[in-house]
């Protein structure tokens, strides 16, 4: 299966601070639905099957959500991020 490292960090931090909150008693756990939309972050159209083929690297998971075209191009791209 595919993933994105964002959608994953965020979601695990979510369910890290719920389980804390539930094991200490300190705080009220959520009891409500989480619904997050992420539809924004796949490419439109969406990538051909042989484009989202894993290449058995570290990229795989990205790979598989969003191709390799929107892949090489972030992989192109040149930030500096500060912070």
């Amino acid at each position: 299966g595919g993933a994105l490292a964002p959608v994953s960090s965020f979601i695990g931090g979510v369910a890290a601070q719920e389980a804390l909150k539930a094991v200490t008693g300190k705080f009220t756990p959520l009891r409500q639905f989480l619904y997050w939309d992420a539809l924004e972050a796949l490419p439109a159209p969406p990538p051909a099957a042989a484009e989202c083929a894993p290449r058995g690297d570290r990229y795989d998971g990205s790979r598989a959500v969003i191709g390799e075209a929107a892949l090489g191009a972030l992989r192109r791209g040149r930030y500096f991020v500060v912070g």
